[in-house]
């Protein structure tokens, strides 16, 4: 069943590194100019995002988008998002489970 995006967007919007209050965010961004995007381009976008300031703080430097993307893509994530992803699972479980998968 397809989620509103709504929900899809309280869901991501609740993790720490994806939208905090007072905190630049990339979807809100690309949404407030009336984008239409799928969940599943949603989930990935904010799953990257967050990949961006945890790799970030591994790498003790901004990896920023491009970096991260690549990063994302090179390790594998992208695969396993595609793997994984599912209108049912919410962000933090989807994102667990990606990470975990070694």
């Amino acid at each position: 069943m397809v989620k509103p995006k709504i929900k899809v967007l309280e869901e991501i919007c609740q993790e720490e590194s994806n939208c905090a209050p007072n905190k630049y965010c990339i979807l809100k961004e690309l949404i407030s100019h009336d984008a239409k995007f799928s969940n599943r381009l949603l989930f990935q976008m904010a799953m990257i995002d967050k990949f961006k300031y945890e790799k970030s703080a591994e790498l003790k430097k901004d990896l920023g988008w491009l970096g991260a993307l690549e990063s994302w893509t090179s390790e594998g994530y992208a695969k396993k998002f595609d793997k994984y992803f599912d209108e049912d699972i919410n962000f933090k479980e989807l994102y667990k489970k990606i990470m975990e998968d070694k």
